[in-house]
């Protein structure tokens, strides 16, 4: 999904809350802690590429509940150069996200 992974981090982290962490009683007596997003990302999404799909991605984040404006700077920023250094990418990744989001011709 994205060659750079601290930027594409930083740029979910800008959008959604990914580092939450509750720590409760019971995980302190047991000496575990929670699992936050954003170590699930990177084992799933990063580290072993294929074990989720954009669309797990985006229902793990809570994508799909969000509000259009939001999922449109989403959108942006992950074609922006903080995101994607690659300016051939951008053009390419711009070009796919548009022509997805067009409806469909009958």
């Amino acid at each position: 999904m994205t060659q750079h992974h601290d930027r594409f981090l930083q740029l979910l982290d800008r959008f959604w809350i990914i580092e939450e962490q509750d720590l409760s009683f019971d995980h302190l007596l047991n000496g575990m802690r929670p699992v936050t997003l954003t170590e699930l990302i990177k084992r799933h999404v990063f580290r072993n590429p294929g074990d989720w799909s954009t669309e797990d991605l985006f229902e793990n984040l809570s994508m799909f509940e969000a509000g259009d404006a939001r999922f449109a700077r989403f959108l942006e920023g992950l074609v922006s150069a903080d995101v994607l250094l690659d300016e051939n990418l951008q053009e390419t990744s711009a070009r796919s996200t548009v022509i997805s989001s067009l409806p469909e011709l009958s």
